[in-house]
C-alpha cells in the first residue's frame, strides 16, 4: 500500500456510503476518521444525541 496524503478535509463532499466504501471496502483509515468526526459534529449539533 503506498503513502496515503489525503486529508479529512479531502473528503468534505463526499457522500455517506462512498465514505463507508473507502473506509470498509478499501480500509482508508482517513474516510474512517471522516466518518467518526460527522458522527461527533452531528452528535454536538442535536445536544449531544446521536442522530441513526
Amino acid at each position: 500500500m503506498g503513502a496515503n496524503n489525503k486529508t479529512v478535509a479531502d473528503y468534505k463532499n463526499m457522500s455517506k456510503e462512498q465514505l463507508e466504501t473507502l473506509c470498509l471496502e478499501k480500509q482508508d483509515k482517513t474516510a474512517c476518521q471522516k466518518i467518526a468526526i460527522d458522527f461527533i459534529n452531528i452528535s454536538k449539533s442535536n445536544n449531544g444525541k446521536p442522530k441513526f
